[in-house]
């Protein structure tokens, strides 16, 4: 982490920092080569033209440039004229103050002849960006007003002025560079933080500590990221929870029948019991007791997987009720249970399995008989409600407890601790099958507890 994401993110910040200050510097240094020299030069060009002009009409008055060779004095008289009228052109007259030339246009002025010999003012007049305005009289040229550049004239001021320029950007940038690279470096850990945070605690479930937590840190997207990551470890905590307890149950489970098959079968081979009708037949009370527990788990484990094949197909539940009843009647009176069935006139027509809605309806009966008391009530109910069919199931007590409601659809959960009926032990796993036999047919099942004392089941299916 430290040498992939930390680094990648603090490099983009410091570079993007030092890219900026970089175009600032050189358009900072841009504008002061090109733009502020630029705009003193166009100031002396103005200027120069003016005074080419003021010349021509000296040369007109005398004829020939004489009088700037016997007296340099008329030739600053001229440039200096030229700057008082400027002056004058720009703001108001002030005769107490002299006309002053803040670009330095007097210094850097010079004439020549039409020979190029020089005659007055600046006098280096070979250098390659001189710039020349041409003196015409009468159509002819006789001579050229020279002007040097500014950076010429002021070469040497020009140049420190430059560099000392240029050291206070470099100073200011390098300031603003080792600041950007420390704010980088500092919010690339600060963003970093609770990614290694994730990263530690993912690396410890990947190990087998389901235990592990990341610390939340603030309502971004990284935290939402180790809310996230806190809810699937809790959900495979439970999930090996859960896995554990299965295996310990199942082992329970498959022990008990065992256990007795073995006791029986050694008792056998040891004469100490004899091989009776009667011994055979509770060997083999236990062996479909076995039989049936794996049978429970085949079909779980199925329904759990939604692998259990369905053939959807319209049916009338008043007809599944009935034939699921009939069925049980002799089993509820040999235990003395009295069943009340009560069934609209109605069609109540839905899409579903009937080999699996019988299944669901013999695990419920199955349930009653097990866990309801003798000379115990069943009542079964069909009403339906707008587009949903709704089966109310009820028995007589004992009931169970309110902690242990919510946690009876789940595998290995026995209503009650009562005794049961003899031969008719059961390993919890019933009512996992319905629930997962109506939520495959988009229904829900509920179990509350009902005014006879018991358990009462509310199932809700699609209707047609």
């Amino acid at each position: 982490m430290r040498s992939s994401i930390l680094y990648k993110l603090f490099l983009a910040n410091f570079l993007t920092v030092v890219i900026a200050v970089a175009i600032v510097g050189t358009a900072t240094h841009l504008s002061f080569t090109r733009g502020f020299l630029g705009y003193v030069n166009q100031l002396a060009v103005d200027r120069a033209k003016l005074v080419s002009n003021r010349v021509e009409q000296a040369y007109l008055e005398h004829g020939s440039w004489e009088f700037v060779q016997r007296d340099q004095r008329a030739w600053f008289h001229i440039v200096r004229s030229s700057v008082e009228q400027t002056s004058s052109d720009d703001h108001p007259p002030d005769a107490d103050s002299p006309a002053s030339d803040l670009t330095g246009g007097i210094i850097r002025m010079g004439l020549v002849d039409s020979q190029h010999q020089w005659l007055a003012g600046y006098r280096d007049s070979r250098q390659q960006d001189m710039l020349t305005f041409p003196v015409r009289v009468n159509g002819l040229t006789v001579g050229w007003v020279t002007l040097a550049s500014f950076q010429s004239v002021t070469g040497e001021g020009n140049e420190r002025f430059q560099n000392d320029q240029l050291q206070a950007i470099l100073g200011a940038s390098l300031v603003v560079v080792v600041l950007a690279g420390l704010a980088a470096y500092w919010l690339a850990r600060l963003l970093l933080r609770p990614v290694r945070d994730v990263t530690h605690a993912t690396h410890r479930l990947a190990a087998g500590h389901y235990d592990s937590r990341a610390r939340v840190r603030g309502r971004d997207e990284i935290s939402q990221l180790a809310k996230d990551f806190n809810h699937l470890a809790q959900t495979l905590q439970r999930n090996e929870q859960m896995r554990r307890n299965f295996m310990a149950e199942i082992s329970h489970e498959l022990r008990t029948p065992l256990a007795i098959l073995r006791g029986e079968l050694d008792a056998m081979t040891d004469g100490i019991r004899p091989m009776t009708p009667k011994a055979i037949t509770s060997l083999q009370a236990e062996v479909s007791t076995l039989s049936q527990l794996v049978n429970d788990l085949y079909e779980v484990s199925l329904t759990d997987v939604g692998a259990l094949s369905y053939r959807f197909q319209p049916l009338d539940l008043r007809t599944v009720i009935n034939s699921t009843t009939d069925a049980f009647q002799a089993r509820l009176a040999e235990h003395h249970m009295h069943l009340r069935v009560q069934l609209p006139e109605q069609p109540v027509m839905l899409s579903a399995d009937e080999s699996r809605l019988r299944q669901l309806l013999n695990n419920l009966m199955e349930n009653t008989l097990r866990y309801t008391d003798a000379d115990g009530e069943v009542e079964v109910a069909i009403r339906r409600e707008a587009k949903q069919c709704i089966v109310e199931w009820q028995d007589s007590k004992p009931g169970v407890s309110d902690d242990l409601l919510p946690h009876l659809f789940k595998r290995f959960v026995r209503g009650t601790d009562a005794p049961l009926w003899p031969g008719m032990r059961g390993a919890g796993l019933g009512l996992a099958i319905c629930r997962n036999i109506v939520e495959a047919h988009g229904g829900t099942i509920e179990a509350s507890h009902s005014l006879l004392g018991g358990l009462r089941f509310v199932i809700t299916f699609p209707c047609l």
